[in-house]
This record gives structure tokens, C-alpha cells and sequence, in this order.
């Protein structure tokens, strides 16, 4: 499967760093742990309009997603606890909006890596 230039859309990706302790405002550790993400990175997938049919999915049939991207790269680095700005653009790079969908499941398929998404809402 190749990605044809034209069928690709802009998508941004943070990758998951790890878990870090939360700081309320006057700096004290309140107990909890927050994920660190990386810094946005724009890629090029292919991304399908809807769900496809469960006999065409990679995934199995149980799996609650919106959208796939599919990668001419199967060494694309991604995890299930990396998130996306599928539908939006993150703004500034340093202080990001909220992301708009994450990653529900990847799997590298011969020479290609096809991502399954899910839209979420999230506020700041």
C-alpha cells in the first residue's frame, strides 16, 4: 500500500515521555502523576473518512475507533498513549492546545503502519 501525496493530511503527534508528580500552584506535589509528552511533530498519513468494514479492519472487531492513518513506514514510532491533533492544528508547539484524538491501536503491516484513532474532547 503507498500513500499517494495527494491523500495524505496534516497530522500532529505527541508521543508519551513517561509519568511526572503534579505541582499545585504554589509548587507543592499534590500526589498525583501526570504523563509528559513530547513536543507536537507533524506527520503525513492517509487518513480513512469513517470506520471501515470489520472483515477490511486490522484491529479486530471489538475496538472503538473513528478514524485510520495508515504510514508508508513501518518503523513509524507510535504507542497507544500517544495522542493527536487530527482535526485541528495544536498552535503554538510550546504550550499546545488540547489534543483532539488518540491513538486506540497501531500495527506495522508489512511495509506500512496503520494507526487506529479516537476522536475525544479535552478541555485545558
Amino acid at each position: 500500500m503507498r500513500n499517494l501525496e495527494r491523500d495524505t493530511q496534516r497530522v500532529w503527534i505527541s508521543r508519551f515521555e513517561g509519568l511526572v508528580p503534579e505541582e499545585n500552584a504554589q509548587g507543592r506535589l499534590t500526589g498525583k502523576n501526570i504523563p509528559a509528552r513530547s513536543r507536537p511533530e507533524l506527520f503525513l498519513p492517509s487518513a480513512s473518512m469513517s470506520r471501515g468494514e470489520a472483515q477490511n479492519t486490522y484491529f479486530g472487531l471489538n475496538l472503538d475507533y473513528d478514524r485510520v492513518l495508515t504510514i508508508d513506514d513501518p518503523d513509524f514510532e507510535v504507542g497507544e498513549a500517544d495522542v493527536l491533533w487530527l482535526y485541528g492544528d495544536p498552535g503554538d508547539l510550546d504550550d499546545p492546545a488540547p489534543h483532539d484524538a488518540i491513538v486506540k491501536r497501531a500495527v506495522s503491516k508489512g511495509s506500512f503502519t496503520v494507526i487506529a484513532t479516537k476522536r475525544v474532547e479535552v478541555s485545558r
